[in-house]
């Protein structure tokens, strides 16, 4: 009888440090399911990649913060005091977040969860939607014309637009047919982040350096005033890409 009473003892502290374990957060950098792949002074970029029916530790997001899924996923979003939330994301959904917050994100399904997240260092301000509901508690605005750059390629050449901006980014995705080809060459460009999407091949050229294949995951970070030129190295998919323009990059360049 002893040995069933100390092992129930054991047994019920053992769980209460869990639980304990559980409610201390770690620092974004410091979960293991994140990894970081980028960082200068206006952000940091991880690849994160969490095996299905499996869940990252509890960790803490102080800044705000972008995500873009890589392929669809299905997962529990556990943010510290709240219920949890079910989320079903599509591949190349981008979600914003203010960050202030801890949570664990759980792959609920066969598939795992995959996305690039981007921190941003300095204060956002406000943030609403342009082409696309990023923002969930606001409608999306009248999608404006925008000048794509100069696009080459078989017709349907690209899809370019707006999704969201805040007072300190602006962000948007870019879809190129088969083939295709995007320049970005206006000057005053402010410096900007590039994310490549799921199963996407692309041939990049910036200033000064040869064409770089990037692939799925990979970032590429642009200084003020660079022109950009992307091609799609798929002949029979489409590659897709998401770029983040930081507006006070020039003045403090």
């Amino acid at each position: 009888m002893r040995f069933f009473l100390l092992a129930a003892i054991l047994c019920a502290g053992g769980w209460q440090q869990a639980a304990t374990a559980q409610m201390n957060s770690v620092p974004v950098a410091s979960e293991p399911q994140h990894h970081l792949i980028f960082q200068n002074e206006y952000a940091r970029a991880y690849y994160v990649e969490v095996p299905a029916h499996q869940a990252t530790l509890l960790h803490q997001h102080d800044y705000p913060y972008m995500a873009v899924a890589l392929g669809p996923a299905d997962i529990i979003n556990a943010v510290q005091g709240k219920p949890e939330a079910h989320l079903t994301l599509t591949d190349g959904q981008v979600i914003y977040s203010k960050g202030g917050f801890a949570h664990i994100a759980r792959a609920n399904t066969g598939l795992s969860f995959r996305n690039i997240t981007v921190e941003f260092l300095y204060p956002q301000g406000e943030a609403h939607n342009r082409c696309t509901r990023v923002i969930p508690d606001k409608p999306a605005a009248d999608c404006p014309s925008y000048d794509p750059g100069l696009l080459k390629g078989p017709p349907p050449l690209a899809s370019i637009k707006p999704l969201f901006e805040t007072d300190e980014v602006r962000v948007l995705s870019g879809v190129l047919a088969g083939d295709g080809e995007w320049f970005d060459d206006k000057p005053g460009r402010p410096a900007r982040l590039l994310l490549v999407l799921d199963q996407s091949s692309l041939s990049v050229v910036a200033p000064g350096q040869p064409a770089k294949t990037m692939k799925t995951g990979q970032v590429l970070w642009l200084p003020a005033g660079a022109t950009l030129k992307v091609r799609n190295l798929e002949s029979l998919t489409t590659s897709a890409f998401v770029l983040i323009a930081f507006k006070d990059s020039v003045e403090r360049k």
